[in-house]
């Protein structure tokens, strides 16, 4: 049970760290933390975060061959849903600035 309760605490102490970073440089306007530092820290406090899932529920030491397939399926798939979710971001932000800003482009125009 103590196993389960140390990963809570960690699970919990990422998590907060993450908000109280986040909520900081957003509350501060941006000069108590620069942005650099986020883009740094926060992926690796969702790496620690993955981690300790793995580790202290799912029960999976890092020694074992197969361990290790699953750790990288599990990077694939962040990298793949968070690549994935800023390409279409950033996508939609061009295709909105794009129609609102300058001269509209000829799809976009009405007869």
């Amino acid at each position: 049970m103590k196993h389960y309760f140390d990963g809570l605490i960690l699970s919990l102490l990422f998590t907060l760290l993450s908000f109280g970073l986040v909520g900081m440089h957003v509350h501060m306007n941006h000069t108590a933390i620069p942005h650099e530092l986020l883009y740094v820290v926060l992926p690796l406090f969702a790496v620690a975060q993955l981690l300790v899932q793995t580790v202290y529920f799912l029960h999976l030491p890092q020694g074992n061959g197969w361990n290790k397939f699953v750790y990288g399926f599990a990077i694939l798939i962040v990298v793949l849903v968070v690549g994935g979710s800023l390409w279409i971001m950033s996508n939609l932000q061009h295709n909105q600035s794009e129609m609102f800003i300058g001269e509209p482009s000829p799809e976009h125009q009405l007869d």
